[in-house]
């Protein structure tokens, strides 16, 4: 694809001349010219009017569970809200916390609360189709991680085993895991053809997790379902 990735770099220095960008300077005191940067930084969130307004801000706008502010007629959702120490920058979640606060506010169900969102992102480029579901590092001692890799086909597939449920998926596959802790996970089989070696590396997590179900679909998939 014609991307060169350099790990454990940071740059120190943007230098530019005559207007234009000429070159990066890294801390190991590498160089790299170049004429164009583009910067990938996440959100922070905007927060002024909060504070100059007397609100508990600490990353973000801190809410409750019900996404009410320090102030109890002033409530919040979205990229600036802060809930359970937590910012979430993707859209999924702020869906989740609007259904909630339009329950509260209105009446529907007063006693409506958002517990928090396990966050899931797709990424579509240069031909690359990635998955990414929960946490991405395992983050207890007890964590499992299990890692299948075929360089030849462009495939790999990270999953995080804790306490013999799904926490976490990076994968080029199709996933879904439930608020009950249940979990579904789809392998993609190109074109409804695969080896049985795969078929067996299917078999084996199926076994050693427990699943109780393996469902074969007419469509080019395989699907594991438990919990």
């Amino acid at each position: 694809m014609g991307i060169k990735v350099r790990c454990n770099t940071i740059t120190t220095k943007i230098a530019s001349g005559h207007g234009n960008i000429t070159h990066l300077e890294f801390n190991d005191g590498a160089m790299l010219e170049t004429d164009m940067v583009v910067v990938s930084a996440g959100i922070r969130p905007i927060t002024e009017i909060a504070t100059a307004s007397g609100l508990t801000v600490n990353k973000g706008i801190v809410c409750d569970d019900q996404m009410r502010t320090s102030e109890p007629y002033v409530f919040a959702v979205g990229e600036c809200v802060e809930h359970r120490g937590k910012l979430y920058g993707l859209v999924e979640p702020i869906w989740d916390q609007a259904k909630t606060l339009a329950d509260v506010i209105t009446g529907f169900n007063p006693a409506a609360g958002y517990a928090g969102s396990k966050p899931g992102t797709k990424l579509k480029v240069m031909g690359v189709e990635l998955a990414s579901m929960g946490e991405t590092k395992p983050a207890l001692p007890d964590d499992e991680v299990v890692v299948y890799r075929e360089p030849s086909r462009g495939v790999y597939k990270k999953l995080i085993v804790r306490e013999n449920k799904l926490a976490d998926t990076i994968d080029r596959v199709h996933a879904n895991i439930q608020k009950d802790g249940t979990f579904s996970v789809v392998p993609r089989i190109y074109g409804g053809v695969t080896s049985p070696s795969e078929l067996r590396r299917i078999a084996e997590v199926a076994e050693k997790y427990h699943v109780p179900m393996v469902e074969n679909h007419r469509r080019p998939a395989a699907g594991l379902a438990g919990h």
